[in-house]
């Protein structure tokens, strides 16, 4: 009975007074970028939505996306800004796809039809996918929607990155 009493007094001054200890979802989220910065610093990338969502927030592998979205070719489809072209606006909170970060993956590697894959998608490593959905998930949650061309409003739906 008496250690309980000790326990629960450790545990509020712990996590609750000091705030020295971390709880639910703030814990989580600090698990998840240091999860993504040791594959970031190892090389090695697991795909999936954990992973890609946490190295949106390591400002190396936004960086290193942006970078790689002008260089291999996004930029001439989905413009420079990413707000569309002849390729979809990637700004706006409209997606044909879906806008996980899996979503954004399975169309970055298999393309979305027999005719419509993306130019770079044999060119591009996974760990190079990964840099560049970082950098369409931190300029989506980190500037907001961008207005700009929709390609097909009718098929669109609605579904802004929040992660």
């Amino acid at each position: 009975f008496y250690i309980t009493i000790a326990w629960a007094v450790w545990y509020g001054i712990h996590y609750h007074l000091t705030g020295m200890g971390s709880l639910g979802a703030e814990k989580l989220k600090a698990q998840q970028v240091a999860a993504a910065e040791a594959q970031a610093k190892s090389g090695a990338v697991t795909i999936d939505e954990a992973t890609l969502r946490g190295l949106s927030k390591l400002p190396s592998r936004v960086d290193a996306g942006r970078q790689l979205y002008a260089s291999v070719g996004c930029a001439s489809c989905h413009g420079a800004d990413a707000t569309g072209g002849t390729a979809p606006n990637l700004r706006d909170g409209w997606w044909l796809h879906g806008s996980d970060a899996m979503d954004i993956y399975a169309v970055l590697r298999k393309g979305t039809a027999k005719d419509y894959g993306m130019p770079a998608q044999d060119r591009v490593s996974d760990d190079e996918l990964a840099s560049i959905i970082a950098w369409i998930g931190a300029v989506n949650r980190d500037e907001g929607a961008k207005p700009g061309k929709r390609l097909a409003p009718a098929r669109e739906k609605e579904a802004p990155i929040a992660w």
